[in-house]
C-alpha cells in the first residue's frame, strides 16, 4: 500500500542565469523552499568563469562583478544544499519542484559537475513541473492557456514584488504558492 504524496515530499527550486545553456552560460543564484514553505534559502555562486549575456543581466538585475567577490565556490553551494535538505528531512529524498524544472536541474547538475560531484541521489531523476501542470489543465478547460511564468503568477495572483520578480528567492515562494493552488484545481 502507498502513501499519498504530500507537499513534505516536495522542494521548490528556481535559478537565475547567465543565460539558456548550461553548457555555456554560469549558474548565478539558487533559491530552495519546502513545499509547505517551512524554510527558504537562496545563495549566490560564484563560478571560476562567470559568464553571462547581457540580456541575462537585464533580467537578473544581477551584477557579475558583485557575484564574484560574495557568491559561493561550486563547491561550497553544494554544501549548503545539501545542508538545507538535510536539516529539512534528514535522510529522506526530495521532490524537485519547479516552473519549467528542466531549465533549473540543468544548472543544478551544471553546479555539481563543476565542484567535481555528483549529482545528489536524494533529489533523484523525477521532478514536478508546474508548467506541465498549467498546460494539462488548460487542455482540459480548467484553465485559460498561460505563456510563462509571468501570466501564471499573474493568473494566481501571486507576483512577486517587483524587487523580488526574478530573483530566485521571488521566483521559488512564487513558485512554490501556485504549486499549491494548481493541486486545488486537481
Amino acid at each position: 500500500m502507498s502513501t499519498r504524496p504530500t507537499l513534505d515530499d516536495i522542494v521548490v527550486i528556481d535559478t537565475e542565469t547567465g543565460g539558456l545553456d548550461p553548457a555555456e552560460h554560469s549558474l548565478l543564484t539558487l533559491a530552495l523552499v519546502t513545499g509547505r514553505d517551512t524554510d527558504r534559502m537562496e545563495i549566490t555562486i560564484a563560478e571560476p568563469d562567470i559568464r553571462v549575456t547581457q540580456r541575462s543581466l537585464e533580467i537578473t538585475r544581477l551584477d557579475p562583478k558583485v557575484i564574484a567577490e560574495t557568491g559561493l565556490t561550486p563547491a561550497a553551494a553544494c554544501d549548503a544544499i545539501e545542508a538545507f535538505l538535510e536539516k529539512n528531512a534528514p535522510g529522506r529524498d526530495w521532490l524537485l519542484c519547479g516552473h519549467n524544472i528542466a531549465f533549473d536541474v540543468n544548472f543544478l547538475k551544471r553546479l555539481y559537475r563543476l565542484a567535481g560531484r555528483e549529482y545528489p541521489r536524494r533529489l533523484g531523476h523525477r521532478t514536478v513541473d508546474t508548467h506541465a501542470l498549467i498546460w494539462a489543465l488548460s487542455a482540459a478547460g480548467k484553465l485559460p492557456p498561460l505563456k510563462g511564468s509571468d501570466e501564471a503568477f499573474r493568473h494566481f495572483q501571486l507576483e512577486p514584488p517587483a524587487e523580488l520578480r526574478h530573483t530566485a528567492l521571488g521566483d521559488a515562494v512564487a513558485t512554490r504558492d501556485m504549486l499549491a493552488r494548481l493541486l486545488d484545481l486537481i
